[in-house]
């Protein structure tokens, strides 16, 4: 009788630490994927700083050209008069 409830403890401990193992394991994964999803936000934030930077860019471009169209403009009506 005592054996059987020393092998079913033995049992137990091994079935716990199996157990303390595969949480430790999902553990594991879940701070790597948190490491990853800090990584995929600094690739979206530098992503989202460059599309911003091209925005104004492309806005700076925009008032460059109709600078230079008021220039022509100003030219074409000179050489008109």
């Amino acid at each position: 009788e005592i054996e059987l409830q020393k092998t079913k403890l033995e049992q137990q401990t091994t079935e716990l630490g199996q157990l303390n193992t595969q949480v430790a394991q999902q553990k594991a994964q879940l701070e790597q994927q948190k490491t990853e999803l800090g990584q995929q936000e600094i690739e979206i934030e530098l992503k989202k700083s460059k599309f911003e930077q091209l925005e104004a860019q492309l806005k700076q471009q925009q008032i460059q050209i109709g600078g230079i169209q008021s220039q022509i403009q100003n030219q074409n009506n000179e050489i008109a008069s």
